[in-house]
């Protein structure tokens, strides 16, 4: 529910953020849910469930609603954070599956840092 409620906040708010301040791109944002939300759609046949799908969705479009270069840093550090995850509960704790959103989270703070660190 709450992962439903990140992406429909982004939907409602971006675009009325950007007609307001004049900053961020709703056009790029849509186009960082597609990324974003398909390469996750792509492993929920292996092992992301649907909530790390709309998860992932959600937070594409927030990151590059804010640019690009936050979109990748976000998308990157999620990945690597979502690998370790994998990783990690495979080999440590001989679990087939593993949490996805706390990886996917991690990259959205990143992305939010970067976007910091590039201003």
């Amino acid at each position: 529910m709450l992962t439903g409620l990140l992406l429909g906040a982004g939907i409602l708010l971006c675009p009325l953020a950007t007609a307001v301040t004049g900053w961020g791109s709703p056009l790029r944002a849509l186009a960082g849910l597609l990324i974003f939300g398909g390469w996750m759609l792509v492993l929920a046949a292996f092992d992301a469930g649907p909530g790390d799908v709309k998860l992932a969705a959600g937070i594409g479009w927030w990151l590059a609603w804010m640019s690009w270069w936050v979109f990748l840093a976000g998308v990157a550090a999620a990945l690597l954070g979502m690998a370790a995850t994998l990783m990690a509960n495979r080999w440590f704790r001989d679990r087939p599956r593993s949490p996805l959103g706390p990886g996917i989270v991690a990259g959205l703070l990143i992305g939010v840092l970067a976007t910091a660190w590039l201003n």
